[in-house]
C-alpha cells in the first residue's frame, strides 16, 4: 500500500469515528439543501421533458436512499448504547440493511452521472460545483458507516466503555499519524502496535484494529478511488 492511500484512509476513517446522530442529522440537511440545488440546475437545463421526467426519478432515488441510510446509521449508533443481549447482532443485521441501500444509491448516481454527461459544455461548472459538495457528504457518510463496522466488530468481544476507549486511542493514534509527511503502511502497523503496548496493560483489546480493517476490506482502495469509481458526479469541463 502505497503512503498517499495509507493516508487517505486512515484520514477517512478517522473523520467517521467522529461522526454521531447530530452530525448525521445536520449533514443529511446540509446535502438535502445542496442535492435540491443540483436537481433544480439539471431541470433548467433539460434538453426535453423525458429526460427531466428521467432525472427527477434519479433525484427521488437519491434522496430516499441517502435518509434510508442514515437512519440505519442512527439506529445502529443508539443500539450499540443500549444493553439488549442480542443489539450487536440486530445492529450488524441493519448495517447490512444500510449496504443494500447503499447499493441502490450508486445505481441512482450513475443514472445521474449518465445523465449530466448530456449537459452542454458552459453549465458543466455550475453543476460541478455543486457535485463536488455533494460527493464529500456522501462520503463522509459512507466513512461512517466504515467506522461504526469496525465498532461493532469490537463490541462482539468487549464492552461498549472498552471499545470507546479504544477508539479514542485510535482517532490520537490516527490524527498523530496521518499528519506525518513520511508515513507508509507497515510502519503505521509496526508503531501503532507499538504505542498499543506502551500504553495499555491489556494489549489483546487493543492490537486487533488493524486486522479488523483489513478484514473487513477497508484498505482494498482509498476513498478517493472509490468515489472516482462509484460515486462521483463531476464531469469534464473541457
Amino acid at each position: 500500500m502505497t503512503t498517499e492511500k495509507s493516508n487517505l484512509i486512515l484520514t477517512r476513517l478517522e473523520s467517521g469515528f467522529r461522526a454521531n446522530a447530530a452530525t448525521l442529522q445536520a449533514l443529511e440537511k446540509d446535502l438535502a439543501a445542496t442535492m435540491t440545488m443540483a436537481r433544480e440546475a439539471g431541470s433548467r437545463l433539460a434538453p426535453s421533458q423525458s429526460w427531466n421526467a428521467a432525472w427527477q426519478r434519479s433525484w427521488d432515488a437519491v434522496m430516499e436512499s441517502v435518509h434510508c441510510i442514515n437512519d440505519h446509521l442512527v439506529g445502529i449508533g443508539d443500539m450499540m448504547t443500549g444493553s439488549d443481549a442480542d443489539r450487536i447482532g440486530s445492529a450488524l443485521a441493519i448495517w447490512e440493511s444500510a449496504q443494500l441501500e447503499d447499493a441502490k444509491l450508486l445505481a441512482a448516481l450513475r443514472g445521474i452521472r449518465l445523465q449530466a454527461g448530456e449537459l452542454e459544455a458552459p453549465s458543466r461548472k455550475e453543476w460541478n460545483q455543486l457535485a463536488r459538495v455533494i460527493e464529500s457528504h456522501l462520503e463522509t457518510i459512507h466513512t461512517s458507516a466504515q467506522a461504526l463496522r469496525v465498532k461493532l466488530e469490537f463490541l462482539k468481544k468487549h464492552s461498549a466503555e472498552e471499545v470507546e476507549h479504544l477508539v479514542e486511542n485510535m482517532r490520537t493514534r490516527l490524527l498523530t499519524q496521518t499528519r506525518g509527511t513520511q508515513v507508509s503502511a507497515e510502519p503505521f502497523d509496526r508503531d501503532y502496535r507499538n504505542a498499543v503496548l506502551e500504553r495499555e496493560k491489556d494489549q489483546h483489546v487493543f492490537t486487533g484494529f488493524l486486522d479488523v480493517v483489513k478484514a473487513l476490506s477497508l484498505w482494498v482502495e482509498s476513498p478517493d478511488e472509490r468515489m472516482r469509481k462509484n460515486r462521483s458526479l463531476t464531469l469534464d469541463e473541457a
